[in-house]
Parts: structure tokens; sequence; C-alpha cells
């Protein structure tokens, strides 16, 4: 009985081990997917802000070039 009850021990250990190490797996994996997210997120924002600023600059542009054009037509 003692040697069934070690290999039992050793089965049920191996077997936490296995569940442990993919417990830790996932985390790391949960940690990454977090990192990529917040990053995607960063990215979006950066671009979302340089079209905006874009936009503002071009529309900066087109009502001088506005302006400059209603001086030339009445002169």
């Amino acid at each position: 009985m003692d040697l069934f009850g070690g290999q039992i021990d050793w089965v049920s250990q191996k077997k936490r081990n296995a569940i442990l190490k993919q417990l830790s797996e996932q985390k790391e994996e949960e940690r990454m997917l977090d990192r990529t997210k917040r990053e995607l997120l960063d990215d979006y924002s950066s671009r979302y802000l340089r079209n905006y600023e874009s936009r503002k600059e071009l529309e900066k542009h087109w009502r001088a070039a506005s302006a400059s054009k209603k001086n030339r037509e009445r002169n």
C-alpha cells in the first residue's frame, strides 16, 4: 500500500504543478494582452490627436486663403 500511496501522491503533485504552471502562463498572457491593449489605445488616441490637429491646421489655412481671396476680389 505504501508504494501505491506514494504513486498517488506523485501523480497528484504532478497534476498540481501542471495546473499551477498553466495558471502562471495564463496570468502572463493576461499581462501581455493588457499591455498590448494599452499600447493600441495609446496609438489610437495619438493618431486621433494628430488627425484633429492636422484638420484644425488645414481649416486655419483655408480660412486665411478664403480671406485673402475675398481681399483680392474687393480690390
